[in-house]
């Protein structure tokens, strides 16, 4: 090769460089302003008024502004089958560029090798974006029924309520029962976790499994402070105890298969509220996502915001999460079988459905909250707040439909709800 013909190979290939450092620089560049001027939607799949619904609307609140190009974001509730419905949207119709994202229980990472029942996806394909808080699980009991400690499980006949589909409210009633021989009756098909909570205190169940501290501290904050409910069991594999006199599900644990079957049944405890975006959405908008999230939740006005609820922390970042999710997948064949018929077959379980009933009142709205998202009312000798939802709650003002927000203390209205989660308002 000649002297002459080296220069202009290599001239070629620092043009070649050049060429393909503008191109990523360009790349790039589009990334950082794909969200400028659009709105990102967060689906959350489960009902308004519980830890999720609650940490997915404090993370909203914060998460856009360490989104290039500061896009608005707007909250729908979409729940259903344990926010099943939710991920199978995500990963089978919803747009795939990075627009609509889910805030999904923390049962979805494990559905797919677990084989869930409804599951149509990939949990691996995910992408994970993050977890906003991590920890442990607790059986409840409330204060006045005869079950005081965890031995009571097998021992009596223990009531708690569920919502639906394979949500950790289901399952760890199941587990209990066909691992470990306790003696839990399921009534399932409550909404969500503040419709159980209302069940409690009115003594239609005598309490319920899959609660965090983070989540009744949000929306019973007096319930720990006053000791109205009884912790009686962690639900967890976690190496040592949370609470010093409140034993692990695992310590019952009598084989070594009993134990492996458990840690892949709570591999859950790691991630306790997801955050995830649709499969093949482009890579860099995924790397924006996550470190959007990253910063949301380092962010001293979110955590003030969190501390400000009694909500609990433990984030965890999108790429660890995946890897974990990842290793999960090579659980050995005869731990997943098993693990699948514990979580599934009912067998052992004596079941019943909730009937939760729409009650109504007409009364004065005494005090608005969070731009609407809470009303408070007195009828007559009748108090109680109500989680208003943007998508489920059917406001009409003046005989004209309106937004929650348009809601404010002193209106004239009839209320129609289903435990505390409102139907309608209708208002002079």
């Amino acid at each position: 090769m000649t002297v002459k013909t080296c220069i202009l190979v290599a001239k070629w290939g620092i043009a070649a460089g050049l060429v393909a450092a503008l191109a990523t620089s360009a790349n790039n560049s589009a990334a950082q302003d794909f969200y400028k001027g659009k709105r990102v939607t967060l689906l959350i799949g489960y009902a308004p008024g519980g830890g999720y619904d609650t940490y997915a609307r404090t993370f909203a609140r914060h998460f856009p502004k360490h989104i290039p190009g500061a896009p608005s974001i707007i909250v729908k509730n979409q729940p259903g089958a344990g926010s099943m419905k939710v991920a199978n949207y995500l990963f089978n119709s919803a747009p795939k560029d990075g627009r609509e994202i889910a805030a999904v229980g923390r049962e979805i990472p494990t559905a797919t090798l677990l084989k869930t029942k409804n599951a149509n996806f990939r949990s691996d394909r995910f992408n994970w974006i993050g977890s906003l808080a991590s920890g442990v699980s607790y059986c409840i009991a409330w204060h006045s029924v005869p079950i005081t400690k965890a031995t009571d499980l097998f021992e009596k006949q223990f009531i708690v309520g569920g919502t639906t589909g394979r949500s950790p409210t289901v399952v760890v009633p199941l587990i209990l029962n066909n691992l470990l021989n306790a003696k839990v009756k399921l009534i399932s098909g409550y909404p969500g976790g503040a419709a159980m909570h209302l069940a409690m205190e009115r003594n239609e169940i005598q309490g319920r499994c899959a609660v965090t501290t983070s989540s009744l501290n949000s929306s019973r904050p007096d319930w720990i402070r006053d000791k109205k409910i009884r912790f009686l069991l962690e639900v967890s594999v976690a190496d040592k105890r949370t609470m010093p006199n409140v034993p692990r599900v695992i310590e019952f644990a009598k084989t070594d298969d009993e134990k492996r079957t458990l840690e892949v049944l709570l591999a859950h405890d790691q991630w306790h509220r997801p955050l995830i975006a649709p499969p093949d959405v482009p890579a860099q908008r995924v790397e924006i996502l996550r470190r959007g999230f990253d910063a949301t939740v380092q962010d001293a006005a979110y955590e003030k915001d969190i501390e400000r609820q009694k909500l609990g922390f433990g984030a965890m970042k999108g790429a660890e999460m995946e890897r974990r999710i990842q290793r999960l997948q090579a659980t050995p064949e005869n731990i997943v079988q098993a693990a699948m018929e514990v979580q599934t077959s009912t067998a052992r379980t004596e079941m019943s459905k909730a009937v939760v009933p729409i009650e109504k009142a007409t009364g004065k709205i005494t005090k608005v909250e969070k731009g609407g998202r809470r009303v408070s009312f007195a009828a007559g000798s009748k108090k109680g707040k109500l989680r208003v939802s943007s998508s489920g709650t059917k406001v009409t003002i003046g005989g004209n439909a309106a937004k929650r927000s348009a809601l404010k203390a002193g209106m004239s209205c009839q209320f129609a709800f289903q435990g505390s989660a409102a139907k309608t308002i209708v208002c002079k």
